[in-house]
Order: C-alpha cells, then structure tokens, then sequence
C-alpha cells in the first residue's frame, strides 16, 4: 500500500498513536497517583493540583477509573480524523457510509488505529469502487432531479445543465457552503467514477476549482466534466460537457423505473 499521507507513512503513524497513547494514560494515571497521596497527606481542602482553568480536580477524583480509557478513547479518535482528513477517505464514501464514519465519533466507537484497520479501510475503497459509483449515481441523481423550479432543470432526468440553490455565499468573500459541500464532492466523485478515473484528486478536483477562483475574485471555474458559474443569489449554474456519462448517471439514477420513458413519451406528446 502506498504512502497516503504526506510526510508520513501509516506505519509510523501507528507506532506514534501508540506511543501517544501509552504516554496519554500513564500521564492521567500518574496525576491520579498525586492527588491520593497530596490528599493523604494535607487533608481534602488542600489537594487540589491542577492549575485553575484547565481539567477540574473533580475529574480526576470522581472519574479515577473510566477517565484514562476516555483520555486513550480521545488519543485514538483524533488519529482517526486525521488520517480520514489527510487522505480524504471521507469525501470518497457514500452519504450512508458518511453518516454512519459521522456516528462512530458521536458515539465514540471508533475501531482501534492499527495497520490492519487502516489498510483494510483504504483496500476496502479501492475494491468497493463499483458499488461507491453506483451509490454516488443514485444520491447525485436524487440531488440533480430534486432541484425544480428553473426550466434547466428536470423532475425526470438530468440535462445538459441544472441550478442548484443555496450552494455558495458571498457575505466577506466568496466561499462554498458548508452545508452543501459534501452534495459537491458528491457530483465530482459521481462523474470521476463513472468515467473509470478513480477518485477525484486534488487539485483537479471540482471544490479546490471554486475555491481557487473564489479566493481570486472569480465567479466562474472549470474542470474537466463541469462548467461552473455561481451568483450572488447562492444559486451554482453547473454545465455538464460530458454527456455520455450523463446518460449513465441517468440510467443508473433512475434505478429501471421507467422515468426516463414515461418523460419521452410526455415529450413526444407534447410536440
């Protein structure tokens, strides 16, 4: 397996976690030790021994057993967003798989940060390439269609363009949404995939496009399958310039349903 991170192997990323976390709970246990012993020794008035402001004594005295696996639990969550931001694994997961990478950190179960964790993590994406397209097809597809009330867009298929509301804002600058920049990260990854690419890669992926035009003062960029143009409304215009894939994002969007005949037969009629 390559090196993914910059500077750093995982390997070596793994043995510092390692010693981090040795170091993280012998410190926690160490100031545990010290506070018993000031305790018996001045009495619980003067045992205090943490500087005012940081971690309160009451921690240590009420949560002596469970806070050194918090303090391990915290070492090793902090390596596992790291290594999910640096080689952004994240943005490469469908919406479900990211919700559920979202939970594990909510909920504080995260899996142990070892090489073969790791190494699956990373194997498993190179290998479930097929399936993350067909995911990202589906979501990106419900995402273009959804998006009504402008005559680029369709409730039936995707077209040559759509406009999509709320994406960016200009209040000090332009700058992506928040909200919206996994539904971006999506579309790229959609048609990067679809196109036997592999993932999207920085920099020619199409959120570092926008930004490098927004922080330039731009209002327009482009990338090898979009087209890009954004207002000060929030609205991004977004021109699609490979409409092969297109055609299979709705083939697969569409999940046989027929919607794309019932709307041929609704545009024949029409004519």
């Amino acid at each position: 397996m390559p090196e993914v991170i910059p500077h750093h192997t995982l390997t070596s990323l793994v043995s510092q976690h390692d010693q981090a976390l040795a170091l993280a709970v012998e410190g926690v246990n160490k100031l545990i030790e010290a506070k018993k012993i000031i305790h018996a020794a001045l009495g619980p008035y003067h045992d205090t021994i943490l500087p005012r402001g940081e971690l309160r004594d009451s921690a240590l005295e009420y949560r002596s057993k469970e806070l050194p696996g918090a303090m391990a639990a915290q070492v090793t969550e902090q390596f596992w967003r790291y290594t999910l931001q640096q080689a952004r694994i994240r943005e490469k997961l469908s919406r479900a798989d990211r919700d559920k990478t979202d939970a594990m950190f909510k909920d504080h179960t995260v899996p142990e940060y070892t090489l073969d964790t790791l190494l699956a993590t990373l194997r498993g994406l190179i290998e479930d390439q097929p399936e993350i397209a067909k995911a990202a097809a589906e979501e990106t597809f419900e995402l273009l269609r959804a998006k009504r009330g402008y005559a680029t867009n369709n409730e039936f298929a995707v077209g040559e363009k759509v406009i999509l509301t709320g994406i960016v804002e200009s209040k000090f600058g332009w700058r992506i949404s928040h909200y919206h920049d996994d539904d971006l990260a999506d579309l790229d990854k959609t048609f990067h995939l679809l196109d036997g690419k592999g993932f999207p890669k920085w920099p020619g992926d199409m959120i570092t496009a926008m930004q490098t035009a927004m922080r330039d003062g731009h209002q327009e960029a482009e990338t090898e399958f979009f087209a890009l143009k954004w207002f000060k409304k929030g609205t991004l215009h977004i021109t699609f310039k490979r409409m092969d894939l297109v055609q299979e994002l709705n083939r697969i969007g569409s999940k046989g349903r027929g919607a794309l005949g019932r709307e041929e037969k609704r545009k024949g009629r029409a004519a």
